[in-house]
């Protein structure tokens, strides 16, 4: 089976809105072809539920996938009996296990965290136990990091140092607890590859591939398994790179590495003249402060809201510490 060409969903117009009309095409209102999505979170759930809402339809909902309940599907067959989910505090304390025994033979290690309390340990343990869980999603091999001790902090260093060491005892204690962490799972599934979950098969039931920009390694080899099977990958992008990749605007420079990384073809989810790509408006103010800047665009927003009461601005932030500022000169704000 050929797969299937990328679908370009224009930017210029609502990604789930046009992706529900899609998807009811495909089902047709049957339960047997009832579409499959797989996204990044739970979060287009709900606009998916709106978008069909809008449109009247009362029948069977596509059965949305996020990222994360698709990789804890393929890996349930890792092993017979699947292992709980560790917490946080769980994984900080098996950590916190691993290295007290690696201590035994390593100066360095005994040295930063022999004498150190619990409640000292869990930041480090938190900082230890998210960088594993990235290792794990990127399939990156094991290897200790080894700096000069004046040149980052000596708890880091130690860690860094013999990090290959607790990879390799963490790894190790989970499976002897039967407990795995988000990390751990995509190396589970990777394991399994070669067999695609029931739910998941291209082959079953129609699957698409929504809502993505970049990928980590081990994701970026589970979803091109389901697209060589049949999936459809849909992005929310320039409409150019169904031309050519090479003509998308630079902002979408992950989608154009995304489709030559897989040798895709695209092309349009929508015929040409069902969008338009209307002639943008830029305006500069001067100002020798933010201050003066946002004050104008005060005056502007009150100009918008007068020529048009039903229209919403959305004003995109720079920096965080321009927010309180930005509320301060809102239009209608008396404080």
């Amino acid at each position: 089976m050929m797969p299937s060409p990328f679908l370009i969903f224009p930017w210029q117009r609502p990604f789930l809105k046009d992706l529900s009309a899609i998807l009811l095409a495909k089902s047709a209102g049957s339960v047997e072809k009832r579409p499959i999505v797989i996204v990044p979170n739970d979060r287009p759930s709900l606009y998916l539920v709106e978008a069909y809402r809008e449109v009247g339809y009362a029948g069977l909902l596509p059965k949305v996938i996020p990222l994360e309940k698709m990789v804890s599907l393929w890996a349930l067959g890792a092993s017979a009996e699947p292992p709980a989910m560790a917490s946080l505090l769980d994984r900080i304390a098996l950590l916190r296990e691993c290295i007290g025994t690696l201590s035994d033979t390593n100066d360095e290690l005994a040295e930063q965290f022999s004498s150190m309390e619990t409640a000292q340990f869990i930041p480090w343990g938190i900082r230890l136990a998210r960088l594993m869980d990235e290792l794990f999603r990127q399939d990156t091999p094991s290897r200790s990091i080894l700096y000069p001790g004046d040149e980052v902090n000596p708890i880091a260093g130690a860690l860094l140092a013999s990090l290959k060491n607790i990879r390799q005892a963490y790894t190790t204690i989970l499976k002897a607890h039967g407990r795995t962490t988000p990390g751990l799972n995509y190396q589970r599934a990777l394991s399994q590859r070669s067999s695609i979950p029931h739910l998941l098969n291209p082959e079953k039931k129609p699957v698409f591939i929504a809502g993505f920009s970049s990928l980590d390694a081990v994701e970026d080899t589970l979803l091109k398994i389901l697209w060589l099977a049949g999936a459809t990958v849909c992005l929310h992008t320039d409409p150019a790179l169904a031309e050519d990749p090479a003509k998308g605007h630079p902002i979408v420079a992950m989608h154009v590495k995304w489709l030559q990384r897989w040798h895709a073809n695209a092309e349009l989810a929508l015929a040409p003249d069902a969008f338009s790509d209307p002639a943008q408006q830029i305006f500069f103010f001067s100002g020798y402060y933010y201050h003066s800047q946002l004050l104008a665009l005060k005056d502007d927003l009150t100009q918008t809201a007068q020529d048009d009461a039903s229209g919403t601005a959305a004003i995109i932030l720079t920096d965080d510490s321009l927010l309180m500022p930005a509320l301060r000169y809102l239009p209608g704000n008396k404080g």
